[in-house]
């Protein structure tokens, strides 16, 4: 109902009586408080609409999204909270690996050259004398390389020893 349309009442045809001006007046003003309402709520719709409109594009919301939380929430709300067992940062999945993480593993297709980094024959024998080595793992560290025309890996091997006899050090010898 809108009261652009209504035509404003002549002075003459309004009440003397001062009890029915003040109920007049109280219906003016209850008519206006409603309006100023009905005016805020507007504007807060109007607002939302042009954030969902204009805003961020992680702002914007489908409506039907809408629906998936509301059923969540009533299921979080009945459920009653368990009391936190493992601390939030270390979910795992059921293998013990955490997904996504890490750098993704390089392609198979690409032509490995392996170069093996071991020690000199003097630097064995200076370590452990003769057969005394043994060799217990390796380091495997692959890197990309590039020359015009061809991409490939570079796996550099660092060969891993233990001696095989204590060998005790005493005061005053060098090694």
């Amino acid at each position: 109902m809108s009261t652009d349309a209504l035509p404003l009442p002549e002075l003459d045809a309004l009440p003397d009586d001062p009890a029915t001006l003040r109920q007049l007046v109280l219906q003016l003003l209850q008519a206006l408080r409603g309006k100023d309402t009905e005016l805020s709520k507007l504007q807060h719709h109007m607002d939302l609409l042009l954030r969902r409109l204009y805003g961020r594009s992680s702002e914007k919301i489908d409506p039907l999204q809408l629906l998936l939380f509301e059923r969540v929430l009533e299921e979080a709300a009945a459920i009653p909270e368990p009391p936190a067992a493992e601390p939030a940062g270390e979910a795992e999945t059921v293998n013990g690996k955490r997904p996504g993480h890490g750098r993704r593993p390089k392609p198979d297709h690409l032509k490995r050259v392996d170069i093996i980094h071991d020690l000199t024959e003097s630097e064995k024998q200076t370590l452990a004398g003769d057969g005394e080595l043994v060799l217990i793992g390796q380091e495997i560290t692959e890197q990309y390389e590039w020359e015009p025309s061809c991409l490939y890996i570079v796996r550099h091997i660092q060969l891993r020893f233990i001696r095989l006899k204590r060998t005790w050090i005493r005061e005053g010898q060098g090694f």
